[in-house]
């Protein structure tokens, strides 16, 4: 049989928009168990009291705020912004690999911004929109994505918090809550690139810009 506790903490867990606002303490968690209280029951096919979502709902805030890293301590050391991008995926193959290699060498010599994401099948590139004809020079090959009308927004932090659970969590999360669709991800070891279409550049900027020390 499923509990209750089982399933408030899924229907949370599921719910980016739910979560954050637990984890930051910004719900009534009376009024945010009436709110689920029908996918409980409909999960548990039985009526199931409020008191009972709400107990589950302050255990599971309790664990969250004893994990969580407090957005006063953490501080992004350096906040940028560029424009004008594109995104354009591929499938991998020889030929795009081969084509990389060459357009990598070409914006080099031009001085150009370039990201580059590689998954098991697919090849993600993220360059400046003026280098498009080089890109269309060095790599022949049909995208099956392309994006254009980007921008990156770059928040760099200290080594220490490299190894803290929960940093990147609430960068993307505070993204999450306005409601900004995360086009791209890229990161390394002290600096997470988060691309999102221009229109919400200003925005994505101006929420992260809290975390600037």
């Amino acid at each position: 049989m499923l509990k209750i506790a089982d399933i408030t903490r899924d229907i949370i867990a599921n719910n980016p928009l739910l979560q954050f606002g637990l984890y930051r303490d910004l719900y009534n968690v009376t009024q945010l168990a009436r709110e689920i209280t029908p996918q409980v029951k409909a999960r548990t096919k039985k009526d199931v009291k409020l008191s009972a979502i709400v107990m589950a709902l302050s255990r599971l805030q309790k664990e969250m705020t004893a994990q969580r890293i407090c957005p006063e301590v953490f501080r992004i050391e350096n906040l940028t912004i560029n424009a004008n991008l594109m995104t354009v995926t591929y499938e991998k193959g020889k030929e795009v690999e081969l084509g990389v290699h060459a357009l990598q060498h070409a914006l080099e010599q031009r001085g150009g911004y370039i990201t580059l994401t590689e998954g098991t099948a697919q090849v993600t590139l993220i360059i400046e929109e003026e280098h498009e004809d080089l890109l269309t020079k060095s790599i022949p090959v049909k995208p099956i994505f392309e994006r254009k009308n980007v921008s990156s927004i770059s928040a760099s932090f200290t080594e220490e918090f490299f190894a803290v659970p929960g940093m990147l969590y609430i960068i993307l999360q505070m993204i999450t809550l306005q409601n900004i669709n995360i086009v791209e991800i890229s990161s390394t070891y002290t600096e997470i690139v988060i691309y999102v279409d221009e229109a919400d550049a200003k925005l994505a900027f101006e929420t992260l810009y809290g975390l600037l020390g």
